[in-house]
């Protein structure tokens, strides 16, 4: 995606993101942050990574099971991945 925003701003707003989505293991490596949301103790888990650059975002989602193996979803990647690039827009403008 697209914005106006500055690597470190958009880092900043990857930060608050993760916590809005109260993420847990939260790393940054360079531009790339990384981390993992469970929204209930029953549902899947999926593991984030945002990658960060001026004016670009890229987003990446995926399921992983209990032994940090990929998990099958039925869609559920698409809809975070749509969710936290909603959220960019409305940060953005």
């Amino acid at each position: 995606m697209k914005n106006k925003l500055t690597k470190e701003e958009n880092l900043n707003l990857t930060e608050n993101i993760c916590k809005n989505f109260n993420g847990k293991d939260l790393k940054i490596i360079e531009n790339i942050v990384e981390f993992t949301i469970q929204r209930k103790v029953w549902s899947y888990k999926f593991n984030v990574q945002i990658f960060t650059e001026n004016e670009i975002i890229a987003i990446y989602t995926k399921v992983i099971n209990s032994n940090n193996k990929n998990g099958i979803d039925f869609g559920s990647t698409k809809k975070l991945s749509r969710k936290i690039y909603e959220m960019f827009i409305q940060a953005c403008h």
